[in-house]
């Protein structure tokens, strides 16, 4: 498949926001909450706008991917079914949906298999969703804007960050062109749902305000908000097991499964890597001023 004329307006709807956001909303309301703002270093006053922009993309990638995660419809003729995730079960390893009993219809996500009120999936690894291939489309945008930032404006250069942003660069152009496991895709954009409070403490680390209250409890969000959406959706991939040595991933291309085998693995292991920092860095920050 490839982008239709609604999948390049939303791209370019997405490039022209985040350069709104960063040029012209950042720095007005920034300087409204915090008139320290304005006395700022010029890198600091980039950067800051810079976290603004991608505390807002966070939020709407990381909204939008979390409610396709967990609300899902399918029509049959003139009914349409509602189905709401459980996300464990210890009587059975599957993912499983709580819902009125349907026969053999197709979700976004999986094939449906009927048995009482409780329906069992086995996740489909190829299948279009819309919703989804918008929300990368979103995805796509953003992170283009972030690299041309970085060319533009030497504060925002970071080695770290120039290789993240082509990995992301590349799962979104794979998500919104095709096809391409978008459940899985939309775990990896799931993921934005921390990058909120991420960056406002990135915001109010330059603002100075990193003893106040809000620093400490962001934080604490920050580090629970970072365990369910990236740490807790880790086992969800080992559903890719089912797919190996099926035809349905060797048609998917190689490019989708250096996505599915290398990419998302090693942003899983980063991910446990950063968990553990954002761990001993909200340890600090509760208990260490206390005991000096």
């Amino acid at each position: 498949m490839a982008y239709s004329v609604q999948h390049v307006l939303t791209i370019l709807g997405s490039v022209f926001f985040h350069l709104a956001v960063f040029k012209w909303f950042a720095a007005p309301v920034l300087r409204r909450l915090w008139p320290v703002f304005a006395t700022l270093p010029a890198d600091k006053q980039v950067s800051s706008q810079n976290y603004v922009m991608s505390l807002m993309h966070g939020a709407v990638a990381g909204g939008l991917a979390c409610y396709a995660f967990l609300y899902s419809y399918v029509t049959t003729g003139q009914t349409v079914v509602s189905f709401n995730v459980k996300l464990w079960d210890v009587s059975t390893p599957v993912l499983q949906y709580w819902c009125t009993v349907t026969t053999g219809q197709t979700m976004y996500w999986c094939t449906v298999t009927t048995g009482q009120t409780m329906v069992s999936f086995d996740v489909k690894l190829r299948y279009d969703c819309p919703f989804v291939r918008h929300t990368a489309c979103i995805v796509l945008g953003h992170t283009a804007v972030d690299l041309l930032l970085m060319l533009w404006y030497s504060p925002l250069r970071s080695r770290e960050m120039a290789v993240h942003h082509v990995c992301a660069l590349w799962a979104a152009y794979l998500g919104s062109v095709g096809p391409n496991a978008l459940y899985y895709g939309n775990l990896g954009t799931m993921t934005e749902l921390s990058s909120p409070f991420l960056n406002l403490r990135h915001i109010l680390h330059n603002m100075g305000q990193k003893k106040s209250l809000l620093y400490k409890v962001n934080g604490v969000v920050l580090l629970v908000v970072f365990f369910l959406c990236r740490i807790l959706t880790i086992p969800l991939w080992l559903s890719l097991r089912k797919h190996l040595g099926t035809d349905e991933l060797y048609g998917a291309g190689l490019a989708v499964k250096l996505g599915l085998f290398v990419l998302f693995p090693l942003l899983n292991l980063l991910n446990v890597f950063w968990f553990s920092k954002i761990c001993r860095a909200v340890y600090r920050g509760l208990f260490q001023p206390k005991a000096n």
